[in-house]
């Protein structure tokens, strides 16, 4: 055994000693004569290490960027080469913009100069071919098609293929380009009418799937169902091969998945070729496409012509056609105002017909803005090219074997040859096209360069055209809050973590709707302020503000009464000129203004769930109220709302008395603290304590959402979807929320129940979650509901018990009535209260219905029509429809504003604007003509479930207040009602 071993030994040691030299010649000498030719004519590079070459440096540079803290700031660039590929930038810094590098035994002259890319441009020889490197390691994607071939091989292939891509012949493709997008369009139009309007959507997989049907259908007669799977094995492939291996041969995980997908890709190329040939010949008239060309050009060549080119066809016509149309709706999303330009000129040049090759021929701004998406992010990223011998390029002798790469992004960004602010997107520089847009126009290369360039841009470009045309006049779009800007190099430059954006119907369909919904209303005497073509009547409103009105004016008993008319001066204004009932617009969101007593009274009828909340309150008040039902079925306690009140009149009586007997208190935050305790205790029982700090996250959540530029905004999804200061502090404080609320939720469901416990609140909720009568998942219906009561339950009582206490003051005459009633039933204070005290205080209610009136928790009750549906049988004022009532298309939402029905003289009398609480002495059937017209709780079935318990927590508080103390409007005070959801003052009640 022992002389097996040795001669085993020594025959490898001979083996290797004679490989020795060869290797030696292969991966040194051989370069190094390559490199020392290059250096004699003044060309240096960074030094390159034995058989790996500068391999390891690239390796060291890459990885000092990526941990580099610039890295994330640089990322968000447009010049994706400064993180991709840094070592290029730095020996460029280092070296010019002529060098050489090597990676092992391949040697690259590395390229920028403007002259000697010219003279690669002019070059025709085919002695300057592509690196037979790519027939080598990417055989597998590539093989010895026409993007990796030579010689005569390519010449044919160039004249088998090139003719189907002529533009004479691209022009028939219009109508087929067209009817492949037609499905994905129409899927977005139906996710965002389920998602009222706006969504969010990963957009490269659509486009990617539209570019292979287009391939499929253009280049092979097929459609993108039988070109699907070859398609996804590409893709999986070209995965693959963008994995870093330096051993391409061995058998490793991820070579034999190479391999396996070759073969599965060989083999569906042969099916549908030959299924091709079979249909051609059995039927009359012989079909003329790219694959008949390429299966009659592979006579006498094999089959491996036919799937070599095929498979270059799906890859480079599939691939980065899709890319750059991503790249392109990534830049519009960042840049709205070019969004708006191309997409003005795409509906001036359609006029709502089908496009046609004349209409795509005139669309010079989005030609500008493909042109400079391709400047920017280029298809491929290199142009290669390999002398098969020694030539001269230039003044440069360049030896056979050597690769010459051209970097395109770094070529497109050369300020000398493009002007200032390179890494800025500015389709105007390609206004002249791109002699103008760049000195040597051989400098835009995004197609390639010289003879090789693609066969196949004017299909690329029509194609682009095409599919951007197509999704400016359908939909507008932004960039999503959850894209995180990456681009990575997987042959091509694409998005690394997908492209999100969010997308909205475009102002085309909204138009559309826009005129069809205004002639259905305008046939039955509605008319309303013409919208505008982008933001509907939204501008409009916003160009008036509220006043703010003094303590004086409000002592006078003026300024506090109908405050509608200065936070909505426009409703104001429309309702003189339209009359009570109209149709306005919020971007394309048709609202008709209700104020006439026969159809609210129609309104108030109505059962059906087809009149339903809106929608986009949803979306708009989500962070606040998620999709819960705004539900209270908590005891009335009034015991416990006493016991609540005590800190609030002991700090006051406190207060009061270091003063001297008399101070200035601003009441408004301490009532906020009393509602809050309330609820807590209606939601949690004994364990009130632990709403506090919700309530504080849910007061802050309150503020953000209410500020002018949201609110309007809550029909309008993509301004909410941007990464403000603003939405990110609604998300975090959305988030905070849910959170606490879940804490106290699985503490509940961990710790033993008590009696009381299953009887307040959150033992309800819990207890229908927990029985699953509910289709929302149960941490939802918990955490939605829970925040519905807070909003509803907290804020709303607490706004009302102060706007209470500000008309007492500023009417002390109905100050000492009040008193005087609460001082006789408790029994000059003796007594505590209970239930049947409560319901003797006549004057009380009175003064909380009047002031109910006044300032209604809720400014608007709000529906929308879920279908199409007809309210009431011909009592609409205004034009309301005649005898067969007033029809609504669905999707209309209606918005009764509550302070102006609530002040309308026709209603209830001459005195409307006064505050006269004995108007209700008999109930409200007697206080108002039309009892449906007083609506402070809301209206019909959805009026407030808890406006019981809000009533008696009102009658409390107040009792409490009047018993303890009088109180006077502050000279401070100043009077301006402000909306933020509700109405409250804007800057306290300090009395």
């Amino acid at each position: 055994m022992e002389w097996w071993a040795l001669l085993l030994s020594s025959s490898l040691t001979t083996l290797l000693i004679s490989l020795l030299p060869c290797f030696c010649y292969i991966f040194w000498i051989k370069p190094e004569r390559v490199r020392e030719r290059l250096r004699r004519q003044g060309i240096s590079g960074p030094l390159p290490s034995f058989i790996y070459g500068n391999i390891p440096e690239m390796k060291r540079i890459q990885q000092e960027v990526n941990h580099s803290p610039e890295e994330a700031e640089s990322r968000l660039a447009t010049n994706y080469v400064s993180t991709l590929f840094p070592y290029f930038i730095h020996w460029r810094k280092t070296y010019g913009p002529v060098y050489m590098y090597s990676t092992g035994g391949l040697q690259i002259l590395n390229v920028t100069r403007p002259d000697l890319v010219k003279e690669i441009a002019n070059c025709k020889s085919l002695d300057l071919g592509k690196p037979s490197y790519l027939q080598k390691e990417r055989k597998a994607l590539l093989g010895r098609g026409i993007l990796a071939s030579n010689g005569d091989l390519w010449a044919h292939q160039r004249k088998v293929i090139a003719p189907e891509f002529f533009m004479e012949k691209v022009k028939g493709m219009v109508d087929l380009i067209v009817e492949a997008a037609k499905p994905w369009l129409d899927s977005w139009e139906s996710m965002l009418e389920g998602e009222v309007g706006s969504r969010e959507i990963v957009v490269d997989e659509y486009l990617r799937n539209f570019s292979a049907d287009v391939i499929s259908r253009a280049c092979f007669g097929s459609s993108f169902a039988k070109g699907k799977e070859i398609f996804s094995k590409i893709r999986r492939l070209q995965m693959a091969m963008a994995k870093p291996s330096l051993l391409i041969g061995v058998p490793g995980a991820r070579n034999r998945e190479i391999w396996r997908l070759d073969r599965e890709i060989r083999l569906l190329i042969l099916n549908v070729a030959n299924e091709h040939m079979r249909e051609g010949s059995s039927s009359s008239s012989s079909k003329n496409d790219l694959l008949q060309a390429i299966v009659e050009g592979a006579s006498g060549r094999g089959d491996e012509f036919i799937v070599d080119n095929c498979k270059n066809i799906y890859f480079a016509g599939h691939e980065t056609t899709a890319v750059t149309a991503t790249w392109c709706l990534m830049l519009l999303a960042a840049h709205p105002e070019w969004q708006e330009r191309a997409r003005a000129e795409v509906l001036e040049a359609c006029q709502g017909k089908s496009l046609d090759f004349e209409m795509l021929r005139r669309l010079r701004t989005l030609t500008m803005v493909i042109q400079e998406t391709l400047r920017l992010y280029p298809p491929a990223s290199f142009v290669t090219r390999e002398t098969l011998r020694d030539m001269k390029l230039g003044a440069i002798h360049i030896p056979k074997g050597v690769n010459v790469k051209i970097l395109i992004a770094i070529a497109h960004r050369d300020g000398e040859l493009w002007g200032p602010n390179t890494d800025e997107f500015n389709p105007e520089r390609f206004a002249n096209g791109i002699a103008g847009a760049c000195k040597p126009p051989h400098m835009y290369m995004p197609f390639g360069l010289g003879i090789r360039t693609c066969a196949g841009q004017n299909l690329a470009m029509i194609e682009l055209k095409i599919v951007l045309s197509l999704l400016l006049s359908k939909f507008v779009f932004a960039l999503s809050p959850s894209y995180v800007h990456s681009p990575a190099f997987r042959l091509t430059v694409e998005p690394g973590f997908g492209f999100c954006t969010s997308v909205l119907f475009c102002y085309i369909i909204a138009w559309l709707k826009t005129k069809r919904i205004r002639e259905a209303f305008r046939e039955q005497g509605i008319e309303g302020p013409p919208p505008s073509f982008v933001s509907g009547n939204l501008r409009e409103m916003t160009r008036r503000s509220p006043w703010p009105a003094t303590a004086a004016t409000v002592a006078k008993g003026r300024g506090f009464v109908d405050y509608s008319q200065a936070l909505f001066p426009y409703f104001t204004q429309w309702s003189k000129d339209y009359g009570p009932t109209y149709l306005y617009w919020m971007e394309r969101r048709p609202a008709l203004y209700v104020t006439d007593p026969g159809l609210i009274k129609d309104i108030s009828l109505c059962v059906s769930l087809d009149l339903g909340k809106p929608r986009h309150h949803q979306k708009g008040q989500e962070p606040l109220f998620g999709q819960g039902i705004l539900k209270s079925n908590g005891p009335v306690m009034v015991e416990q709302m006493t016991e609540a009140a005590i800190p609030v009149m002991g700090s006051w009586k406190s207060t009061v008395d270091q003063q001297g007997g008399t101070a200035v208190i601003v009441v408004d935050e301490d009532l906020r603290g009393f509602s809050a305790d309330v609820i807590s205790r209606a939601i949690f029982g004994s364990d009130y304590l632990r709403g506090k700090e919700i309530f504080v996250k849910l007061r802050a959540l309150l503020k953000l959402i209410a500020e002018p530029s949201y609110k309007l905004s809550l029909t309008t999804h993509k301004n909410r979807c941007l990464p403000t200061k603003r939405n990110r502090e609604i998300r975090r404080l959305e988030r905070e929320v849910r959170v606490l609320i879940l804490d106290a939720v699985k503490e509940r469901r961990e710790t033993p129940t008590t009696s009381s416990q299953e009887k307040d609140l959150l033992g309800s909720i819990l207890l229908e979650s927990d029985r699953g009568a509910t289709r929302t998942p149960s941490e939802d219906f918990v955490v939605d509901n829970l925040k519905n009561i807070y909003i509803a339950g907290h804020e709303t009582s607490a706004t009302t018990a102060a706007w209470c206490l500000m008309l007492l003051a500023a009417h002390p005459e109905w100050q000492d009535r009040a008193r005087a009633e609460v001082t006789e039933v408790l029994d000059g204070g003796r007594r505590p209260l209970d239930w049947e005290m409560l319901q003797k205080m006549k004057t009380l209610t009175m003064v909380i219905q009047e002031t109910l009136r006044i300032f209604p928790p809720s400014s608007f009750v709000v529906r929308e029509t879920f279908r199409d549906i007809t309210l009431g049988g011909g009592s609409g004022g205004g034009g309301g429809g005649g005898g067969g009532g007033l029809r609504i298309p669905d999707g209309v939402s209606l918005w009764i504003p509550t302070s102006t029905v609530h002040h309308d003289k026709a209603v209830w009398g001459a005195d409307a604007d006064e505050f006269k609480p004995e108007r209700f002495a008999s109930g409200v059937a007697v206080a108002c003509r039309h009892s449906q017209a007083y609506m402070p709780f809301g209206l019909g079935a959805r009026t407030c479930v808890g406006q019981n318990f809000a009533m008696v927590e009102l009658k409390v508080v107040l009792s409490l207040v009047l018993r303890s103390f009088t109180f006077a409007i502050c000279p401070s005070y100043r009077h301006s009602p402000a909306f933020r959801l509700i109405v409250e003052p804007e800057f306290g009640l300090p009395l």
